[in-house]
């Protein structure tokens, strides 16, 4: 999944982080799909209802330096978080390979 700075930089992210911070992410563009809904192509926290619909073809969303107003009263905006709340990230842990596994038939 690609997210488009407003200085047109592209970032890459993949899914699973999303989904490790518990979101929900619908990839598929709306003009790809027979019945699209308003979360189609869209990054959604099922908890808050918060939503970042996605545009184009790449799944990217502009985004802006927040103003010294937004920082200082963060708590009065929405807040959408793409990690996991966690100290410590190791994509190479073994327990992504095993939780995967145990899906598997044997």
């Amino acid at each position: 999944m690609l997210f488009k700075l407003t200085c047109w930089t592209i970032h890459s992210s993949h899914p699973f982080l999303l989904w490790d911070a518990r979101l929900q992410v619908d990839k598929q563009p709306k003009h790809q799909c027979i019945d699209p809904m308003i979360d189609t192509h869209a990054i959604i926290n099922p908890k808050s209802k918060m939503s970042i619909h996605l545009g184009e073809i790449l799944s990217c969303f502009k985004t802006r330096a927040l103003t010294k107003g937004e920082i200082d009263n963060w708590e009065d905006h929405g807040v959408m978080l793409f990690t996991p709340d966690a100290t410590r990230w190791d994509p190479n842990d073994e327990i992504f390979a095993t939780e995967e596994d145990a899906f598997l038939p044997n």
